[in-house]
């Protein structure tokens, strides 16, 4: 029994510490390495790895995101609220690494990228935005949240490569890539709006899923998902991407797609925060299973 309530703790802090969705990240990281046939970087994925687990970590813990311990919030939220100051220490250990690595790798043009993702991260859960009365954090915009993180996220997944893919307008793999993963994203990223909907609307917060509801927000992320893979037809027809790539694409939307018929509202935060977040590493399978 003891040894199982380890494994079990182990799991919790691989999913809800952030650890799981950060290597999604490095997922797609590496789905782009494919894409444009260059070399993975270990050191990258590092570097990408505990920018992601600093940033999602103070987005859970960081100022004004305390929360009471009561039963009413949720399985993830209870166990932040029991983890508090362990997460704290690990938010300023994993961003410590993180700058340290992008210290020594980023070129100036990456930098370029780099900064505003970094001023969009600390201030998206800081209430800097007049509003009537008050003051709107980042993530509280009507309807901005999906834009904000499939927006960071394309950037970063493709960060490693971008003084290599330069002219970054003049490469139609790239632009294909980019309207796939856009789409993608968006896809994956509504259900949380789904999840978190009383919430929102307890708060005021506009969001896809308070606006639509539950059931028409899934069928929204369908048909993006629907969408991303006939991109990835688009790119192999018009000879940009390899056939068994884009197979692998399209089967990892497919399969996206599969799972997002059984979220509700009301389904359990594993549905989201394991199997959803787990997309990204799916896809990284499908590239790996068909190249």
């Amino acid at each position: 029994m003891m040894q199982k309530q380890q494994v079990l703790g182990v799991f919790y802090w691989i999913v809800f510490g952030n650890y799981w969705v950060s290597a999604g990240l490095v997922a797609l990281y590496a789905v782009s390495c494919n894409a444009f046939e260059m070399a993975f970087s270990w050191v990258w994925a590092a570097a990408l790895f505990f920018a992601a687990v600093s940033v999602y970590t103070y987005h859970r813990v960081g100022p004004g995101t305390a929360l009471k311990p009561d039963s009413t919030i949720g399985s993830r939220r209870i166990w932040i609220v029991a983890n508090r100051k362990a997460l704290q220490i690990q938010m300023l250990v994993s961003a410590a690494i993180a700058v340290g690595l992008f210290s020594m790798l980023c070129s100036w043009n990456q930098w370029l990228f780099l900064f505003p993702l970094a001023a969009i991260a600390v201030v998206y859960i800081l209430p800097f935005i007049p509003y009537k009365s008050s003051w709107l954090r980042l993530r509280e915009l009507p309807f901005a949240k999906i834009f904000i993180i499939a927006g960071v996220w394309i950037v970063l997944s493709i960060l490693p490569l971008v003084s290599d893919l330069i002219p970054l307008t003049a490469n139609r793999s790239l632009q294909l890539l980019l309207l796939q993963r856009l789409l993608f994203l968006f896809a994956i990223t509504i259900p949380f709006d789904v999840r978190d909907m009383e919430i929102d609307r307890h708060r005021g917060i506009k969001t896809l899923a308070t606006a639509l509801g539950a059931e028409k927000s899934i069928q929204v992320s369908q048909i993006l998902l629907g969408l991303s893979a006939l991109v990835c037809w688009m790119a192999y027809q018009s000879q940009v991407w390899s056939g068994p790539f884009s197979m692998a694409m399209a089967v990892s939307a497919a399969s996206t797609a599969l799972m997002l018929a059984r979220i509700k509202s009301d389904s359990e935060e594993m549905t989201f925060s394991f199997w959803l977040e787990g997309s990204m590493l799916d896809q990284l399978f499908w590239v790996q299973m068909f190249l």
